[in-house]
């Protein structure tokens, strides 16, 4: 009996697939769990133009990411920060000031798609992992120290 996948089952397919299974593999186990539903010529053409645009909106999106990368890549975010003589950072820089900094430069990303080991928190240039999708880039970071206005009297 050739059946569509409504979920991922393992050993037999991903969503959307048209599989061959036993009748009673079907009837006894699939059917009655809702993980599958039976095919006809209608539903097949549905799922067929349905995997179509699928593949399309798959490709617009790493045609996308790609294009994001790739500017990433040219900019560096800057960040002056207050610090101690032996440059280190009064605070951090992380995650969501990486992605607050490229929202300003007109790049929307979550702060799930910045890779970091750990937060900087010295004084310095560093390179932190983007990943978008199936795509990695690298964004520059360049921590310098804050210039401090001292009111002298």
């Amino acid at each position: 009996m050739k059946v569509i996948l409504k979920e991922d089952v393992v050993n037999l397919g991903r969503a959307g697939d048209v599989v061959k299974v036993a009748d009673g593999y079907a009837r006894n186990y699939l059917l009655p769990k809702n993980l599958v539903m039976k095919t006809t010529a209608k539903i097949l053409k549905q799922v067929n133009d349905i995997k179509k645009m699928i593949i399309a909106e798959k490709e617009k999106k790493s045609d996308e990411s790609k294009q994001i990368i790739k500017k990433l890549e040219t900019i560096v975010c800057l960040y002056n920060r207050k610090s101690d003589e032996n440059g280190h950072l009064y605070g951090s820089v992380d995650e969501n000031d990486v992605v607050e900094f490229l929202k300003e430069k007109g790049i929307n990303i979550n702060r799930n798609n910045v890779i970091m080991k750990k937060h900087i928190k010295d004084l310095g240039d560093y390179e932190v992992d983007i990943i978008i999708g199936k795509e990695k880039g690298k964004v520059k970071i360049s921590v310098k120290k804050e210039e401090c206005k001292e009111n002298k009297k």
